[in-house]
């Protein structure tokens, strides 16, 4: 229990530590508002930061390929309510007195980088990637470790937090109501910034999803194991892990595999793996009832729209 447990806090402390939007609005809450409601903004961070460790730690597949297949709606909300926070914080006045801020409550201190942070695609990947590269968490771990792995993780992302406030928290003495102002605007131009890199990293989504695409057809094909057989669903059943990958791509993925089947000169295994993606993820939607190639079913499909 013991080991779980400083193994979560070492790794809470790590991923929280890097400054990003986060750790900018902690500051500027910090000096602007006070002690209490800089620790509020990192225990939002740190109690979603407990979420995505619990689901990691305990091996809950079904929540990730759910998060994972909404990346791209996430990561569209948390660009838009970084774009907000940036510009509110942007053109707030400072009081010098944090009794007397005008709609800043704990709650909201808390409940915005809660928000922030849960929307972040990269937060479950993070965990994912660290927990599978120390080997922690997962299915085979037991539930008492599992439990202490997340705990560890939220104490430590909490101590990152913590500390954050009380240092900066010393430095808010110094500074009068003009710098505070300037603290403001620099805090607000940074997290707006965050934001737009958030959106703008949406146009750059569609050619990640083709080359993710591209990755598993091209393990599916070329599986040795499955080269003995003519059977084209073979190659799938082999390889089902990467053929589940384009299928939750979802909408996206038809877009991308009925353009590269229009634009193909063949009508091979490829091909027909293809369609067969685009047909499962339309399901009942699916127009086309029978074909044997990948340039049949485009064609039926094309012709129904």
């Amino acid at each position: 229990m013991l080991i779980p447990l400083l193994k979560g806090i070492l790794l809470g402390f790590s991923i929280a530590a890097p400054v990003g939007p986060i750790g900018i609005l902690c500051i500027r809450r910090t000096v602007t508002l006070g002690r209490l409601h800089g620790f509020l903004s990192g225990l939002g961070a740190a109690s979603a930061d407990a979420f995505y460790g619990f689901i990691a730690g305990f091996g809950l597949t079904l929540i990730t390929n759910f998060l994972l297949d909404q990346r791209t709606l996430l990561q569209a909300v948390g660009g838009l309510f970084l774009l907000y926070l940036g510009i509110q914080t942007y053109r707030s006045d400072p009081a010098k007195d944090p009794a007397k801020a005008k709609g800043e409550t704990l709650f909201r201190s808390y409940a915005s980088t809660f928000m922030l942070t849960i929307t972040n695609p990269l937060t479950i990947m993070s965990f994912l990637g660290a927990f599978a590269g120390l080997g922690l968490g997962g299915s085979q771990a037991g539930i008492p470790s599992a439990a202490a792995l997340v705990a560890g993780v939220f104490i430590g992302s909490a101590l990152w937090w913590l500390a954050l406030s009380l240092i900066v928290g010393i430095l808010r003495e110094r500074l009068n109501v003009g710098a505070l102002k300037w603290v403001n605007r620099v805090s607000g131009a940074i997290v707006t910034i965050f934001g737009v890199i958030a959106l703008l990293g949406l146009l750059q989504n569609d050619q990640n999803i083709g080359k993710e695409i591209e990755a598993d057809l091209h393990k599916i094909i070329t599986d040795k194991s499955s080269m003995a057989s003519s059977n084209p669903g073979q190659y799938i059943a082999n390889n089902q892990e990467s053929y589940d990958r384009i299928v939750r791509h979802g909408d996206a993925a038809i877009v991308y595999l009925t353009k590269e089947l229009k634009a193909s000169n063949r009508n091979g295994l490829k091909e027909w793996i293809m369609a067969k993606a685009c047909a499962d993820i339309l399901q009942e939607n699916n127009p086309v009832e029978e074909w044997e190639t990948g340039k049949q079913w485009l064609t039926k499909y094309e012709q129904s729209n």
